[in-house]
């Protein structure tokens, strides 16, 4: 029964070894092979990232042929609204700026009774 047990145990330790490089194996190649098509002057076409800002989902997204980043999140009735767009990747502060400029209070705060509905 000990040996059964240790045997398992072994087996359960190489196991998640071998996951774990193979995992990390298979990361690597996607880095390099971004960084290379980058070197060779190629743009990402259609990107997209979701970011939690203040309680609110919010979407950053580039798609090609437009130049510009464009910011979405949804309003408290689910309805998708754009916050706006610049030049140049948002960050999260950026995000944060222009959910001030529309005059959204954070989500917590709507949430409370606090702030006033996101309403567009």
């Amino acid at each position: 029964m000990v040996m059964r047990s240790m045997r398992d145990a072994l087996a359960d330790v190489l196991l998640r070894h071998v996951l774990c490089a193979a995992r990390e194996h298979a990361r690597a190649p996607v880095a390099g092979a971004r960084k290379e098509v980058s070197d060779l002057g190629f743009e990402d076409t259609y990107l997209i990232q979701q970011y939690v800002v203040r309680g609110d989902d919010c979407q950053i997204i580039k798609a090609f042929p437009y130049p510009n980043w464009v910011v979405y999140t949804s309003t408290d009735d689910g309805k998708k609204v754009m916050l706006g767009e610049q030049a140049t990747r948002p960050t999260y502060q950026d995000i944060e700026a222009l959910l001030e400029a529309k005059g959204v209070s954070a989500k917590w705060a709507r949430e409370a009774g606090l702030g006033k509905a996101f309403k567009e």
